[in-house]
Order: structure tokens, then C-alpha cells, then sequence
């Protein structure tokens, strides 16, 4: 005869109850706030068995950032709060210097354009080299170095590869355009304005060393 043995139910320690409640507790309280709860705003909270609270996630501002703070201190039992949350626009700014600096796509990439929504990362524009797997090499990355971004939920890399051909020294230069011995004796308008790009996040990444 077989004898069926119910489990003994598992034991639940009193702290582990305490965070749950306290980080849903939070939770409600950042839910109730407008801004937060229209914009569906991605907050993480963790709570510490000694009261502290972590934030984490993305929302659009720094304001609506500091006022999710200010609300979770004001929460019953909230000892201390931590906050990690981001914005777009610092996770956009971050994505661009990520791009920029890298030997393998800020010296070949130019028009590039980037959008975050909430975490979500849309970047778009051209590459341009002389060698098509160079260049779908180099819009991977970009994609790889976006993803790699604190804040960043997805990535939708809508980057075109873009192969420079010879056409344009075989054409006939029309009126007033460079000729081919012009064009090598110094760098272009576009070629200035993204060196000058280029430097500007580069000087903001070493910054923020």
C-alpha cells in the first residue's frame, strides 16, 4: 500500500514578507503618480531587508526620476532610497558616445541617429565604406554597443550599410564642382562637420572618465 506524504509547507521568514510588502507598497505609491502610470514608465523596486529601496529602470526626465525618489521616501518603512533610474535622453546621449569612440564604427559612421522611447533604442542612419562586409560589421557593433548600454531594454538597428563606389571619378565634374585633384587636396565640408562630431563625444566620453 502506498501512503501519500503531503510536503510540509514551506516556512516563510518574516523579513522576506517584509520586503515583498514593502517593495508593492512602493510600487503603489509610484503607480498613483500620474506621470508615471500615463507613461508607463519601467520601474524596478528592490527592498533591502533594513528598508533601503533600489529604483531601477528608465523613465523620460530627470525630473519625473527625482520625483519618483521623493515618492518612495515618503512610503511607511522606506529607511533609505537608491536611484538608478535613467533617462532617454541620458541613455541616448551614452549610446552616441558608445558609437562614436569605437575604433571600428565611430570612424567609419556618419548621420547617425538615435531614439530611445522608455528603454527601447531605435538607431538609424548610414555606413559608409568601400567594403560591404566592413560595413555590416560596423552596423552590428553598433547595434552590440547600444545593447550594451545601462538603460537599454531592445535595440532596433535600422542602420543602412552603404558601399562608396568609384562613380563619381569617372563622371564628368559639373560646373563648379571639385575636380578629382581638388577633392584630394583636402577634406570635404561633410568630412569636417563629422570630424568635428566625433571630437566633441569624445571629449565629453573622456569627461566622464
Amino acid at each position: 500500500m502506498t501512503i501519500a506524504v503531503q510536503p510540509e509547507p514551506k516556512l516563510e521568514h518574516p523579513s522576506e514578507r517584509l520586503d515583498r510588502d514593502l517593495s508593492v507598497a512602493v510600487e503603489g505609491a509610484l503607480w498613483a503618480y500620474d506621470p508615471i502610470r500615463i507613461g508607463g514608465d519601467m520601474i524596478g523596486v528592490e527592498a533591502d531587508e533594513d528598508g533601503t529601496v533600489t529604483l531601477t529602470g528608465i523613465v523620460p526626465t530627470r525630473t519625473i526620476a527625482e520625483i519618483a525618489g521623493h515618492i518612495t521616501s515618503g512610503v511607511a518603512g522606506v529607511t533609505g532610497v537608491v536611484n538608478h533610474l535613467a533617462t532617454d535622453t541620458e541613455v541616448q546621449s551614452a549610446v552616441a558616445i558608445a558609437i562614436a569612440v569605437d575604433p571600428q564604427v565611430g570612424a567609419s559612421t556618419d548621420l547617425i541617429t538615435i531614439t530611445s522611447i522608455l528603454g527601447q533604442v531605435y538607431i538609424g542612419g548610414m555606413v559608409f565604406v568601400r567594403d560591404m562586409d566592413a560595413a555590416q560589421a560596423a552596423v552590428d557593433r553598433a547595434g552590440e554597443l547600444a545593447a550594451g548600454v545601462p538603460g537599454v531594454r531592445e535595440v532596433i538597428n535600422q542602420i543602412d550599410a552603404v558601399e562608396l563606389t568609384t562613380e563619381a571619378s569617372t563622371t564628368t565634374p559639373t560646373a563648379g564642382a571639385p575636380t578629382a585633384g581638388e577633392a584630394a587636396s583636402g577634406p570635404t565640408p561633410e568630412e569636417l562637420a563629422r570630424a568635428e562630431r566625433l571630437a566633441v563625444w569624445r571629449e565629453r566620453a573622456a569627461a566622464t572618465d
